[in-house]
């Protein structure tokens, strides 16, 4: 019908203005939600069909002329005006607009600090590298610096010792007697007024100088300045040692350990080396013994052979008869004759000469001697070393007896005679080993060296066996 059409028509608009108003009202309190959800509630019940209308209608015509004339464009108009709309809008443009501005300006505060702290970092950065680099350009030139500056101590002293010496060179120009006056006869007196007014300054620095010298509290106050200048000495010494063994530990970081063994090895190179000196000294001053008691032995051997073979003539007649003059004569080398060749004969002394052993092999021939008895001097050693012990324990036994026995006889008043009868005499010390040859020994090895020159002992390997199974023992 056209009632229905119209209806339809008007709930239609009713529904699209609905829904313009809730986008736009969406911020608003509670119940105008309410209102508008109620509204659509009617709107929708009101498409059921004719007659189910036409009965709620009729039912319920109170209620049904009210919803009607709230869902009338009249009645939502009057409640909803344009220029309420519109101030609505222009409030909420305004309210975007400003939360807009305030989020850009604190995106660009944000941005702005970020790119400060940016450029203070870069700062600092660059900074540190021009610092970094003027220390290593004016790295030498710094170390001076302090070097000097620590050398302060001995740059004043310096200058003051030089200023003494220019007062004393000073003083030993000017004139002896009157100190004002110049003497233009002598090299060097001063010519001028203004050099008389300098020196007659460095004077009264002098005087005053002999005066606070002669004062008693200078006198007093002297060793604590020479104990203040002592001690800062002793400082300066000891920094300067520290400052050598900071050096050691950086250069020794990287392979300390290696260097220390390295260190260590050549100590004990050394020790043995000095060692060996010392013991080659010892066995060369044994080895020249030897060697002139076997000249001396070798030379009486060689005196009684030679003689026993050719006899002299004062020998062969008795020389009882012979003077002093006879004797010398017969005993004196027949020259050659002027007229012809003659007959050469030599002394005693220069035919056992002649017939001495050479040099290099008496030596090498001793000292394999002394070699061989020094080896097998080792097992003696050890022995002679218990022997000690066990000697020390017999004198320490000795001493408590005797102790014992004085401290019995003074307990019971008894006198002892000094010659000490009564107590058993001390124990016999061990003779010590050596490895030096007798007399008669230098005497065999004299005759086997003559025999032949290589027949000295040798260090073999039985030799070695027997000396090791003694030392077992």
């Amino acid at each position: 019908t056209d009632f229905e059409c119209e209806m339809a028509m008007r709930r239609q608009a009713q529904l699209e203005r609905i829904k313009i108003y809730r986008y736009q009202r969406r911020a608003d309190d509670g119940t105008h939600s309410v209102r508008i959800g109620l509204l659509e509630s009617v709107i929708k019940g009101s498409t059921m069909g004719s007659d189910d209308s036409r009965s709620l209608y009729s039912g319920q015509s109170e209620s049904s002329d009210i919803l009607l004339r709230n869902s009338s464009s009249e009645y939502i108009n009057s409640m909803y005006a344009p220029e309420a709309v519109l101030m609505h809008r222009r409030q909420q443009a305004y309210d975007w607009e400003c939360r807009r501005d305030l989020a850009l300006q604190r995106l660009v505060a944000s941005e702005a600090s970020r790119e400060a702290r940016v450029e203070a970092a870069l700062l600092l950065k660059a900074r540190r590298m021009e610092e970094i680099e003027k220390w290593k350009r004016h790295g030498k030139a710094e170390e001076q610096r302090r070097r000097t500056q620590g050398n302060w101590l001995a740059a004043l002293a310096f200058a003051s010792f030089m200023c003494f010496v220019m007062d004393e060179v000073n003083l030993l120009r000017m004139k002896r007697g009157n100190l004002g006056a110049a003497d233009s006869s002598r090299q060097g007196a001063p010519r001028t007024t203004l050099a008389r007014i300098q020196y007659e300054a460095v004077l009264a620095q002098q005087q005053e100088l002999e005066r606070l010298m002669a004062s008693k509290e200078v006198q007093e106050l002297v060793p604590f300045l020479q104990a203040y200048f002592a001690l800062r000495l002793n400082i300066r010494r000891r920094r300067r040692a520290a400052m050598v063994v900071m050096a050691c530990l950086k250069s020794w970081r990287t392979a300390g350990k290696i260097m220390l063994a390295t260190r260590k090895f050549h100590e004990q190179c050394r020790r043995i080396q000095r060692a060996w000196r010392a013991a080659k000294a010892r066995f060369d001053r044994n080895t020249q013994l030897c060697c002139d008691r076997w000249m001396r032995f070798e030379r009486q051997v060689l005196s009684r052979e030679l003689s026993a073979a050719h006899p002299s003539p004062a020998a062969a007649s008795g020389g009882a008869a012979t003077s002093r003059r006879a004797s010398v004569k017969q005993s004196k080398t027949r020259r050659v004759s002027t007229k012809g060749v003659g007959e050469i004969q030599l002394t005693l002394q220069e035919r056992v000469k002649v017939a001495l052993l050479p040099e290099q092999v008496r030596r090498q021939f001793v000292e394999n001697e002394l070699r061989f008895r020094r080896f097998a001097l080792l097992p003696h050693i050890y022995a002679w070393h218990d022997a000690m012990d066990k000697y020390w324990k017999k004198v320490e036994s000795w001493r408590q007896d005797r102790l014992a026995s004085h401290s019995v006889a003074a307990a019971t008043d008894k006198t002892k005679t000094s010659t000490g009868d009564d107590l058993r005499p001390p124990p016999a010390r061990p003779p010590c080993p050596v490895h030096m040859p007798s007399d008669d020994q230098l005497l065999k090895w004299l005759s086997r060296c003559r025999k032949s020159s290589t027949s000295y002992s040798k260090i073999d390997e039985s030799c070695v066996k027997s000396v090791a199974k003694a030392l077992q023992r």
